[in-house]
């Protein structure tokens, strides 16, 4: 059949994917580009060498002999990946380098200053990009590390190659200079390395070069069989077949592996009655944002515990946090490459990457269950709803908007003014009991006396009970010399013990996916405060900031908006 219901199905997906903002490892783009702009695409060389000469080795066909000997490596027109593939030099003067020159025709970059180009490498070495008018005289680097594993093409960063700072090399490109291309790397580096160039690229501007890099669309659905190819993974083996043909605004699927993981996670958040299900592969969000994820989104996230290039811990978070607040409809997987079994699962991606954990994709998308759960999902018709923020200084994508919004609305706490929230003031420790013993319902006539002396019963009547409710049960022992500390901000890790404290952190969930150990600075967090810390995390009342790596910034004072958090989490958790 021309057209498979599989197509049909699959097309709602693709259609999600390319709302992702993508970023500059998007696959290679083959859309125009601006007008003016300089392409050069290696898919065939002859149309290549017209735009820019390339001066190589006798290795290139079609290309022009140059004289630079046994210094240079050896490169090649890879007809079949429509690409130039660049060998390892022997060279010990040329040590891990590749190099080929390119020369552009007289006049055809003008004012097309800003560089781009697409390639991929199988290497996991740090690695270094540059263009190079002359070793010794001037080079703009385009990528200081290249050694990202992906086996698939991606931008390097626009680089204004007519900088001032930077040398001359555009005006030696202008005046026929020869520049080379060069990809440095460690002298150890394996013989089996490669690199393929796909396309150079000039602009007239860095906003141009983004745009082009921006547009690169996903592959459209063949009119065969054969599954479309989805970011960096394929949808491979039999077709999958859908009956329903109704599929309309209840059955928007979004999936993406790696960056498009990342991306499938923050259309999650974005666009929050979009979506029916989500197909988040090796990718990762800052699980602090999980509280406005819709609760009846159906989620399948999948990754691989030993995975070098995105950290596994923050698909970990999401899902576990995600569960914690109430979704039953969230699931996750996750290989382990040193078990045998797994290690099929990954198609023999091992042989061509040197970190082919990362590659989650190839056990998700071939697995004809997960394409079934998928495409069997449907949003209900009644989840759409419009987030207003009640304060001007609060936006509606702001991740703690709906926790201002709460502690507004049941009066824990106020604004600063009627339309001011202040997000990012402090909290002081008689605050934060106050609110507290609001959220408890306390009643105030019932606590009269002062455990500690700091605390004033004259001027400060509207904290004093509350912190004598708290001392009195136990769940605040002050911060020594018999001292409460009035007017004292308070830190996050005194925020998530007092609140340990109330609930009796021993009945609280306790997910072992969300431990301490998840954090880079966890060794900051004082001994006094580890169990309320890892209560905090384990039922997620306080989730820490996701980078490049989790830091919890236990000793940092918390802010209003982060205090908003806690309690909105902790009503939807515990059931306030």
């Amino acid at each position: 059949m021309a057209k498979s219901k599989f197509k049909r199905a699959f097309s709602v997906m693709l259609s999600s994917l390319m709302l992702m903002p993508l970023l500059s490892t998007a696959p290679v783009s083959t859309v125009s580009a601006a007008p003016g702009a300089v392409i050069a695409p290696m898919t065939d060389l002859q149309t290549a060498s017209k735009v820019l000469e390339i001066y190589n080795t006798e290795d290139v066909t079609g290309g022009v002999n140059h004289g630079f000997g046994a210094n240079v490596g050896a490169y090649k027109f890879d007809a079949a990946e429509g690409a130039l593939l660049l060998k390892k030099s022997s060279s010990d003067y040329m040590g891990g380098y590749y190099r080929f020159h390119v020369m552009p025709p007289s006049g055809k970059l003008t004012n097309q200053s800003w560089m781009i180009i697409s390639y991929k490498t199988n290497t996991s070495e740090k690695a270094k990009m540059v263009i190079s008018s002359n070793s010794s005289v001037s080079s703009f680097t385009l990528a200081n590390d290249v050694s990202v594993s992906k086996n698939e093409y991606v931008w390097t960063e626009p680089v204004n190659v007519s900088s001032a700072t930077e040398g001359d090399v555009f005006a030696r490109l202008q005046i026929g200079y020869h520049c080379a291309l060069v990809v440095d790397l460690p002298k150890d580096t394996p013989d089996s390395t490669y690199f393929y160039i796909k396309e150079i690229s000039f602009f007239a501007s860095k906003e141009a070069a983004e745009n082009y890099i921006e547009s690169g669309a996903l592959p459209e659905v063949s009119e065969d069989d054969t599954p479309a190819a989805v970011g960096t993974g394929q949808f491979v083996g039999s077709t999958y077949t859908y009956e329903d043909c109704t599929i309309g605004i209840t059955r928007v699927y979004a999936a993406g592996d790696s960056m498009g993981g990342g991306g499938t996670w923050d259309l999650i958040l974005r666009e929050p009655d979009l979506l029916a299900a989500a197909l988040p592969v090796c990718g990762y969000n800052d699980p602090s944002s999980a509280i406005n994820v819709r609760g009846d989104i159906a989620i399948w996230a999948h990754h691989t515990m030993q995975d070098k290039t995105v950290n596994v811990k923050g698909d970990r978070a999401m899902t576990a946090t995600l569960k914690n607040l109430g979704n039953d409809k969230v699931f996750y997987t996750e290989y382990d490459s040193s078990n045998p079994d797994h290690k099929k699962l990954f198609n023999n991606a091992w042989e061509s990457s040197s970190n082919w954990e990362h590659w989650t994709w190839e056990p998700a998308y071939n697995n004809a269950d997960v394409i079934e759960w998928l495409v069997s999902q449907k949003k209900s018709s009644d989840t759409s709803s419009e987030l207003k923020s009640k304060f001007t200084d609060i936006k509606e994508t702001d991740k703690y908007c709906k926790a201002v919004n709460y502690v507004a609305e049941i009066g824990l706490f106020m604004g600063m003014t009627e339309t001011e929230f202040a997000p990012n003031g402090t909290v002081t420790r008689e605050q934060f009991v106050t609110v507290l013993g609001r959220y408890a319902g306390v009643d105030v006539t019932k606590y009269t006396g002062v455990t500690f002396p700091d605390v004033d019963t004259v001027y400060g009547t509207w904290y004093a009970p509350y912190v004598e409710w708290a001392a009195q049960n136990s769940i605040v022992q002050g911060i020594g010399d018999g001292k409460f500390g009035v007017g004292t901000p308070i830190t996050i890790q005194q925020a998530c013990t007092i609140l340990s404290r109330f609930v009796d952190y021993k009945a609280a969930p306790n997910d072992t996916q969300l431990t301490l150990d998840m954090y880079s600075d966890k060794g900051s967090v004082g001994t006094w405060a580890v169990e309320g810390m890892q209560w905090a995390i384990s039922s997620s009342i306080h989730m820490g900031k996701m980078g490049d790596k989790m830091y919890l910034n236990p000793t940092d004072n918390a802010t209003r908006a982060q205090i908003a958090q806690m309690f909105y989490s902790h009503s939807i958790i515990f059931g306030k």
